[in-house]
């Protein structure tokens, strides 16, 4: 088989005219080849090229010409993109696209965006839940008669409705359960170093509508205790589909509250994959600590050691390795205070433990007048 390549067929034109394969050559008074040749070397690019963009691997006939080292590529030697070369360049790209978040305000404020899916999700719950809301006002209204199945379905759907708007408004009130509300459907969240009329450094998380913004928690730096990722509830171990960011925090050092769940925990930015909080975890961590929030990363060196348990892992608890002391929670279930546990993971600056043993029980020798020792089923008591 034999291939016609620009190169091929402008040598066997010049070797039949007697003239170069100069470009400049190829025109109607100098060559009556002229339009013969430039159609062919058209036609056969067009083709080389197809086959290359079409082909995962390039063909082995449409391979470059090989050309003296150190001398510059031919002209007429097709220059193809490899279907791996394109799509790494391309793969590169988007992760360059790609940020978890950005950083405005001179470092003091990062900007993120909720999933579209779960904003649509929770827009279509809303919908649904008011959509019976109303039609169960408008059967106690309208409908004569109205069967007494349609009439209890209608009332506890109402007292459904009703009570949780109540339970809302008198948590937070009224004028924060809208707010609380309303930001379920925005996507654009923001944290940000603020200063109160002291000049103290506030740490605030909430959401902006234009140029409106709105409060979810503030709280300062110095009751922060930890930052750490972990697998949610809807989390499939074999994809890790459903990871969270999640901030520690002394409940005393809340400065507003507009969830009010007392928990001294706040999700921080979207769920999603494990890679990807992990990257968005670390790069908060950053940003705290450039704000001089203090937070110490544990050495990777402590993985596989034994630690004491001296706060009860609830989840969050402490450990102590030596002198040094460490934020901690189970991998497992929680752990009660003197249990020794061993560190199987770092997320952040908590590290994951797994409990080794159960906390020393008192014997019977040191039961004490107040902790009388009963014998056991079958064993009589010695007679005084």
């Amino acid at each position: 088989m034999y291939l016609w390549t620009p190169c091929r067929f402008q040598r066997e034109c010049s070797g039949r005219t007697g003239r170069l394969s100069d470009p400049k050559t190829l025109t109607p008074a100098a060559n009556p080849h002229a339009v013969t040749v430039l159609a062919g070397a058209k036609a056969s690019a067009v083709i080389q090229l197809a086959a290359g963009v079409r082909s995962p691997t390039r063909p082995p006939l449409l391979a470059p010409l090989p050309s003296p080292r150190g001398a510059a590529p031919s002209p007429c030697t097709p220059q193809l993109f490899g279907y791996s070369e394109r799509v790494t360049a391309r793969h590169q790209t988007n992760m360059q696209q790609k940020a978890y978040f950005q950083t405005v305000a001179g470092g003091r404020e990062i900007t993120f965006k909720e999933p579209f899916g779960p904003v649509v999700f929770v827009a279509i719950l809303y919908a649904i839940g008011y959509s019976f809301f109303f039609v169960a006002i408008l059967n106690l209204l309208f409908v004569r008669p109205l069967p007494l199945i349609g009439l209890l379905a209608s009332l506890a759907w109402i007292a459904f409705i009703v009570a949780i708007v109540v339970s809302g408004c008198r948590r937070t009130g009224i004028r924060q359960h809208v707010v609380n509300v309303l930001g379920k459907f925005i996507r654009n969240r923001f944290a940000e170093f603020a200063s109160d009329d002291s000049g103290e450094s506030i740490l605030c998380f909430g959401y902006r509508i234009r140029a409106t913004r709105r409060y979810f928690l503030k709280v300062r730096p110095k009751g922060i205790t930890s930052v750490d990722w972990a697998p949610g509830q809807g989390n499939i171990p074999s994809k890790d589909n459903d990871w969270n960011v999640a901030m520690w925090f002394d409940v005393g050092s809340i400065v507003f509250d507009g969830i009010h769940d007392g928990l001294g925990i706040y999700i921080v930015g979207p769920s999603g994959r494990k890679s990807s909080r992990e990257s968005f975890g670390n790069g908060f961590i950053q940003f705290l600590k450039a704000n001089q929030v203090p937070l110490t990363m544990p050495p990777r060196d402590l993985l596989g050691k034994v630690a004491d348990v001296v706060e009860s892992l609830h989840p969050l608890g402490r450990i102590t390795i030596g002198t040094d002391e460490y934020p901690a929670r189970p991998l497992e279930r929680m752990i009660e205070k003197g249990s020794q546990v061993v560190i199987e993971d770092i997320r952040g600056t908590s590290v994951c433990v797994r409990q080794r043993n159960a906390p020393s029980k008192i014997t019977p020798g040191d039961a004490g007048p107040h902790r009388p020792v009963h014998p056991g089923p079958g064993v009589r008591r010695p007679r005084a």
